[in-house]
């Protein structure tokens, strides 16, 4: 009987503990962590250097970020150079490692990951949930690796769903959960965000470890970032095919 009395009794505590933080606290004081809405929405472009290791595997990386929602990314791999972009309306891209050094436009589920990567670069979605039409859950704590975290379920207004850890102590983002669609097929992907630096006011992650189900997957170190860099209007653009061959043509000169 007092076994029982006392599972009772710590059911009870652990439920208040939960309850003692709301979801709209939380989200506050992960605000506050990142460095604060006045300091993120100062922030109208950006420009990241570094690079994405899988395995053996080594890939030079800089992607650029301009606000309302643009976003581009260049990667090099084994000389071949690989694009992806989005100008706020159409997500293009340039893919030579599947057969096609052209730009062309990104399949659905290419364009709607990377029009939400665009989105959220700086913000993320818990900053003014409510307006965006997201709900965010409360799901209590859990430990990640000795770490203790509040575990919060985000289901977007597009209808997908994301799980945020944050440290308990500071607040900040320490792993994203989401299903997400490689060419067609829907799989798990596990993010763990590290190495947090102040630029310009804002606490961004220079490592970022991501893992499927299988445990397989990439890390992407930064290694420069650069805030409110002039960056040409035309850089997230569908290029025109006689612009591709242009450029092709004075990189042969130069060489």
């Amino acid at each position: 009987m007092l076994k029982k009395t006392a599972l009772v009794i710590s059911l009870v505590c652990f439920s208040l503990s939960v309850k003692a933080v709301t979801v709209d606290e939380l989200v506050k004081k992960n605000i506050q962590a990142r460095g604060g809405l006045k300091n993120m929405l100062a922030i109208k472009s950006v420009k990241m250097t570094g690079k994405i290791t899988s395995g053996p595997m080594e890939m030079p990386m800089t992607l650029y970020w301009s606000r309302p929602g643009k976003l581009r990314m260049e990667m090099s791999l084994q000389g071949q150079n690989i694009v992806q972009a989005f100008d706020g309306k159409i997500g293009w891209m340039i893919m030579p490692m599947m057969g096609s050094s052209e730009p062309q436009k990104m399949p659905k589920d290419e364009l709607d990951e990377i029009k939400t990567q665009a989105e959220e670069m700086i913000e993320g979605p818990l900053v003014d949930y409510k307006k965006k039409g997201h709900q965010v859950e409360l799901l209590g704590k859990e430990d990640m690796q000795g770490t203790e975290t509040y575990k919060l379920r985000i289901k977007l207004k597009s209808g997908k769903e994301r799980t945020y850890y944050l440290d308990v102590d500071s607040g900040i983002d320490l792993k994203t959960t989401e299903k997400i669609k490689r060419q067609g097929i829907e799989v798990v992907q596990h993010s763990y965000l590290g190495d947090y630096q102040k630029v310009g006011g804002v606490m961004v992650p220079h490592t970022i470890d991501t893992k499927g189900a299988d445990g397989h997957g990439a890390q992407i170190t930064i290694e420069k970032v650069e805030i409110n860099p002039k960056l040409k209007a035309d850089l997230y653009t569908l290029p025109k095919k006689q612009e591709v061959k242009k450029e092709k043509t004075e990189k042969k000169k130069t060489k």
